[in-house]
């Protein structure tokens, strides 16, 4: 039997491209979320927070990202993220992960890589890997912020041993000669979910423009027990995430 590609479902097309892309509904609750963003990226920040440098040139949110405005967990329940994530992977996911980062770089602090891979007789980062959403907040003109190799997640190749650049292999190098790039531009209101095993690269900024993005890792509830819950930020923010969801269930 066969379907028709324009027939396919939501889900059946996350599988096949590994990205999906979707719009925060305008309420009171998404202008507090994008103000916030606003006032960190122009370095406006609450007592107790600070902006360190992750890579060079783009610095993160500290201690702990989630805690910095309640809108950052409450535009995922209010938008239905939880339930969205889930139906576009078959899964029930959790929240292990969140991050703001703003970025002066001029070159690719992140270029082609996959985080989750095989180098040799290892397997790097969750497996199955972690789904990703990030939106970049628009600060002046919409411009690209990050690439995707459309299907790469699964165009994979488990005996790699040789790398051009941490998570991207030789191999990785000849699929980005086949594979269609989808580029995710800054937008007022556009997101991106994806497959944090397919290729993907940031864009670098362009000269004197500053930008920042907030990013929600999501994995199964077996891997954040394995890999994230002997850290208390990472257990206090999906306590946090599951309890809004418990609440908004009431």
């Amino acid at each position: 039997m066969a379907t028709k590609l324009s027939d396919i479902t939501e889900s059946q097309r996350y599988y096949l491209e590994g990205f999906y892309e979707g719009k925060f509904l305008d309420t009171e609750t998404f202008q507090k979320f994008k103000s916030e963003l606003l006032n960190i990226c122009s370095e406006n920040l609450k007592e107790d927070f600070s902006l360190e440098e992750k890579y060079l040139g783009t610095k993160d949110l500290r201690p702990n990202a989630f805690e910095y405005c309640e809108s950052f967990i409450s535009i995922l329940i209010e938008n239905k993220i939880d339930k969205l994530v889930n139906n576009l992977t078959g899964k029930r996911l959790t929240l292990a992960h969140l991050q703001v980062r703003t970025s002066l770089a001029e070159h690719s602090y992140m270029p082609w890589h996959r985080d989750s891979y095989v180098n040799g007789d290892e397997y790097v980062g969750p497996i199955p890997p972690a789904h990703k959403l990030i939106f970049y907040l628009n600060t002046s003109n919409p411009s690209p912020k990050l690439e995707v190799a459309i299907g790469s997640h699964i165009c994979r190749f488990r005996n790699q041993n040789q790398f051009i650049l941490p998570g991207c292999s030789n191999l990785d190098r000849e699929i980005l000669n086949v594979c269609p790039v989808k580029q995710y531009l800054s937008s007022d209101d556009t997101f991106l979910i994806f497959n944090t095993g397919m290729l993907h690269s940031v864009v670098p900024d362009q000269k004197d423009e500053k930008s920042i993005r907030i990013i929600y890792s999501f994995v199964e509830r077996g891997q954040f027990e394995e890999i994230f819950s002997h850290k208390n930020s990472h257990l206090m923010l999906n306590n946090t995430y599951e309890n809004a969801i418990a609440s908004k269930e009431l």
